[in-house]
């Protein structure tokens, strides 16, 4: 089976296709091709992920529409840096777009200090996080039996991981898989290990709820989880397999057993998978923490409710950071943007932080994970490269591919 089958067997098993491996008898069979002829590859990657993309815009559009979009580039100090480039205009009289700012307060929040070493400490700590979660992909994949070095490992997994950020429909997942099955692995270990990965997520989802419901209390806890879960659901309802993509799909059960089974054979390595599951998250939820302390101060106090308190805590933080997680299991939109923002944001203003700040806080958090993820990835593909490229992966997605029995 050449790389390319492999991969559109992937993109199929992935979004819910009939299972594949050893007792499967299953093969690619190309779709027919329209009365109309198949369209251009481009056209067809286009039209697929076209959707996703408008919806992210949409909800972050929304988002920004309830912040304010004054208020936002205010908070964000990204007013100080249009107004000294001449985009914005401060005063009628003044060079740049637009009559000037609308209120002199927005100028003066704009011009507050940023804790730009906090800022960075953020961003290298997102970029180890990422590290740490290709470490934990290169364990999985040896205990597995799938050949290859911690480097090799780590740039299938950092490729995949910065295309899983910028498209829809777990595209990086399929990365993943068909970047294994080039360095040798059979379709059924790559797949296997994705399931895997992805299951330690939620083993790090479900220990740090427990600690958010220790932290604050079984009332304070639910409320938190409810927009999440709702936007869980929603995606869920959006991305569901149809009833024939179902048919043939083993259970998730099933497949969680086999793969649990897998990681029983090596009792040591669970516990330093475990591990290192518990350790990144941790990270994340400290990184999460200290984005608001850079850019909060007595004038854009971005942590505290109307009445000065502070309520962006660190009980709450990992809550919204949970949440965030949890609103993005399913992938509506291109790796989840707005979906995250838009549930943690919402747990911050459950726990009576104004809308304004909770959206500011949501943009800054995610601002800094992707700008550290897009370091990250670009840095590695300019030293390194890559086994695979995004053209050959838009030309693979747009091939119209199921799996059926002879």
């Amino acid at each position: 089976m050449d790389q390319n089958v492999a991969f559109q067997q992937v993109h199929h098993h992935l979004r819910g296709g009939m299972p594949i491996g050893p007792s499967s008898d299953a093969r690619p069979v190309a779709e027919p091709a329209s009365s109309q002829g198949i369209l251009p590859q481009k056209s067809q990657f286009l039209g697929l992920v076209t959707p996703s993309y408008l919806l992210c815009a949409a909800l972050l559009a929304a988002m920004v529409a309830a912040a304010g979009i004054w208020e936002l580039l205010a908070n964000t100090r990204l007013l100080a840096a249009l107004l000294a480039g001449g985009i914005v205009a401060l005063g009628e009289d003044d060079a740049g777009l637009g009559t000037g700012v609308p209120g002199v307060h927005y100028f003066i929040r704009s011009q507050e200090l940023v804790t730009w070493s906090l800022v960075l400490l953020a961003a290298s700590i997102f970029i180890a996080v990422a590290l740490l979660k290709g470490l934990q992909f290169h364990r999985i994949a040896r205990l597995l039996g799938i050949e290859g070095t911690l480097g090799q490992h780590l740039k299938i997994f950092i490729y995949g991981h910065g295309l899983g950020r910028m498209t829809p429909y777990r595209l990086g997942e399929v990365a993943w898989a068909a970047g294994l099955k080039g360095q040798g692995a059979t379709l059924q270990q790559a797949v296997r290990l994705v399931f895997i990965f992805k299951g330690f997520l939620l083993f790090e989802l479900a220990f740090f709820a427990l600690i958010g419901l220790v932290m604050n209390g079984l009332l304070n806890w639910a409320l938190a989880l409810v927009p999440p879960l709702a936007i869980l659901l929603v995606s869920w309802l959006l991305m569901r397999p149809s009833a024939e993509e179902r048919a043939g799909e083993a259970s998730w059960w099933s497949r969680a057993a086999e793969a649990f089974g897998d990681l029983c054979r090596d009792p040591q390595m669970l516990f330093g998978l475990a591990l290192l599951s518990l350790l990144s998250f941790a990270l994340v939820e400290f990184a999460t923490y200290i984005v608001p302390q850079a850019f909060t101060s007595r004038v854009v106090p971005l942590v505290q409710d109307v009445l000065r308190y502070v309520v962006v805590t660190p009980s709450v933080i990992v809550m919204a950071v949970v949440g965030g997680y949890i609103a993005r299991l399913v992938q509506v939109t291109p790796g989840g943007m707005g979906q995250f923002e838009l549930a943690f944001a919402l747990i911050l203003m459950v726990n009576r932080l104004p809308v304004t700040e909770a959206i500011t806080l949501a943009f800054l958090v995610s601002a800094v994970r992707y700008a550290a993820g897009l370091l990250l990835f670009g840095g590695t593909m300019l030293v390194f490269g890559t086994t695979t490229n995004f053209q050959q992966v838009r030309m693979l997605f747009g091939q119209p591919v199921r799996l059926k029995e002879e």
